[in-house]
């Protein structure tokens, strides 16, 4: 009979467990903008300092590094970024949207790493501006966006008021209706 008892708490706690899986909608988007407003001041603050010494170096071969300072620090801002994401948990109407802005963020950290691998291959500011800028990383970069608006989506349908900032693609909207 105490086997019978301990069965039916395991039960009854999956239950609730499965019931109350993830955060709610406010703390999952309030979680999901502190990480933004964290990574946007990160980047922010990397970009002004890449600029600066951009705009200090005499020789190309100074600027290159420079640039390469700042894809090593972004890619490694972006990683941490990638993590905290991850290890969110969404409520269940917005699970998958929150896999696929975790995807979509993966691509862009693997775009970024292998526009850092190939960045010694350039010999000028130009070429490695191009590089930073592949068409892999615009592609991740808006493969993000449109799963940053998905996400803003589920906010707006759930009556939570939050701005995730996404670009703007067709459909989306930053405001509750």
């Amino acid at each position: 009979m105490k086997l019978g008892k301990l069965t039916a708490v395991v039960v009854v706690a999956s239950i609730a467990t499965a019931c109350n899986r993830g955060l709610s909608m406010q703390s999952y988007f309030d979680s999901l903008v502190r990480i933004r407003d964290e990574m946007t001041a990160k980047d922010q603050q990397l970009q002004m300092t890449a600029m600066q010494k951009v705009s200090e170096a005499t020789d190309d071969a100074a600027k290159l590094a420079a640039l390469k300072d700042y894809l090593q620090q972004l890619t490694a801002s972006s990683q941490r970024t990638l993590g905290e994401v991850k290890a969110l948990d969404p409520p269940g109407d917005a699970e998958q949207a929150h896999q696929d802005f975790v995807a979509a963020l993966t691509e862009f950290q693997i775009a970024l790493g292998q526009a850092l691998q190939a960045f010694d291959r350039y010999t000028t500011v130009d070429e490695a501006l191009g590089g930073i800028m592949s068409d892999a990383v615009t592609k991740a970069g808006a493969d993000t966006d449109k799963a940053c608006n998905a996400l803003q989506k589920i906010a707006n349908d759930n009556r939570v008021k939050v701005n995730l900032g996404c670009a703007s693609t067709a459909g989306a909207s930053a405001s509750p209706s």
